[in-house]
């Protein structure tokens, strides 16, 4: 549905939902039932031992399976003939093997796991109205209809259709990549072609509330949201060669070819000149496993999961190998600032006071090293008393400057939640630049 080029009004009676009182806690569950069992069942996870013979599955490793096989067969024939064998060979080629295909395996579990996080980010609680009256469920049992409030510091639960909004402002920089927070308007009837981040009726899931209040109406939830789509799109995605791959499984052909060939005409002028069958396939047999290169396979994989840790320790999730080696071979990335090269935080540095018109106070020399007094202590708690950001283990919550505001005074000594208990709010004013 296209909720956007609806009336608020079309959109209530189209979700069967009342704007005041909410939908009632019997036609919550049953609608919440009917999602249930029209969801997709999500895909079973694979299991381990499948996930580990996929990753033996690649060129190299299929010879150097074949290599370890027939040197390991070879020292069985030897055995049976009371010869001396060494199973040096075959046991480095099988530890060669395991520790390629543990440390791939390792790697993309880690990366599955994370990346099935990444799918969870929408909030554990909602506000919603039901019954006429306004209560917190699990973000998981909102469905279509609900009427929901959020307000400053919140995440939006589900994607909803704005109903009623006071100074509201949201940050959708990680759903549309636009810096700026997106002022919402219930009255907006847009163009079915509009694109989501033109969206001014809508909110989305996942989304962070900057200032104000919103009431809404939940349209869509779950993998029906913007957000869930985006998620379900790493689960289609295809993945092609890498460079170094496609360079690799050349080589590899290129080797394969002559070793072949190689073993192939010992072992028929071996039958031409009537020498012992077995002595010549194990002749043929040594040849190719000496021929073929063993470490190969495992050299590439221990360089790619070296890549992969250094690209861990900056908190990149790597779902394959290979991307390692693809990211180290791009030249080129178009995106946005904001949320990839800058964090969307601020700090207060400076400010100018009455006494000193003309001087700028340091505020970063100031802060925490004695308290603050006369003008400035005045300044910075009325700054705080005017903004909605909080600080919760020194990490901003809300708009980015009245997050630095609520920072700057609690390294200041002074609490914002002491100031708002001495001097309680009667109205507010949203500031419009």
């Amino acid at each position: 549905m296209f909720w956007h080029t609806e009336h608020p009004d079309a959109v209530l009676a189209d979700l069967g939902a009342d704007r005041d009182n909410g939908l009632t806690a019997a036609e919550a569950v049953a609608r919440l039932q009917r999602a249930d069992s029209a969801r997709p069942l999500q895909a079973a996870r694979r299991p381990l031992l499948r996930d580990f013979t996929g990753q033996l599955k690649k060129p190299a490793a299929v010879i150097l399976l074949a290599a370890a096989a027939v040197s390991a067969a070879v020292n069985v024939y030897r055995l049976f003939q009371g010869e001396t064998v060494s199973w040096t060979e075959p046991g480095v080629m099988a530890a060669v093997l395991l520790l390629s295909g543990l440390s791939g395996l390792f790697l993309e579990r880690r990366a599955a796991a994370a990346i099935e996080r990444l799918k969870n980010i929408v909030p554990l609680n909602a506000r919603v109205i039901r019954d006429g009256g306004l209560r917190m469920v699990s973000a998981p049992e909102l469905v279509p209809g609900d009427i929901i409030e959020i307000q400053t510091g919140d995440v939006v639960p589900a994607d909803a259709r704005v109903l009623s909004v006071s100074g509201f402002r949201c940050d959708e920089s990680a759903l549309t990549g636009e810096s700026g927070p997106v002022e919402k308007s219930p009255e907006a009837v847009l163009d079915r072609l509009v694109q989501v981040k033109d969206r001014i009726n809508m909110v989305y899931a996942g989304c962070p509330v900057i200032a104000g209040h919103c009431r809404a109406v939940v349209a869509e939830t779950g993998i029906n949201t913007e957000t869930g789509k985006l998620a379900g799109m790493s689960d289609d995605a295809r993945s092609g060669e890498t460079p170094l791959r496609d360079r690799v499984n050349r080589l590899e052909k290129l080797l394969l070819l002559p070793v072949t060939a190689v073993c192939a005409v010992i072992f028929l002028t071996g039958l031409i000149v009537k020498a012992p069958p077995i002595a010549v396939f194990v002749l043929a047999a040594v040849l190719a496993a000496a021929l073929i290169p063993k470490g190969l396979s495992g050299t590439a994989a221990l360089i790619l999961a070296g890549g992969a840790g250094r690209m861990r320790a900056k908190r990149a999730v790597i779902k394959k190998l290979p991307a390692v080696e693809a990211l180290a071979s791009t030249t080129v990335i178009c995106t946005g600032k904001t949320g990839i090269l800058t964090n969307s935080r601020m700090a207060l540095v400076r400010a100018w006071l009455p006494e000193m018109p003309e001087a700028a106070v340091d505020l970063r020399q100031m802060a925490g090293s004695q308290p603050l007094t006369g003008e400035l202590r005045t300044l910075i708690q009325i700054a705080v008393l005017c903004s909605d950001g909080a600080v919760q283990m020194e990490d901003g919550r809300g708009d980015p400057t009245d997050a630095a505001i609520a920072a700057y005074a609690l390294h200041s000594g002074m609490e914002k939640e002491e100031l708002q208990n001495l001097y309680q709010r009667l109205g507010a004013i949203p500031f419009d630049s």
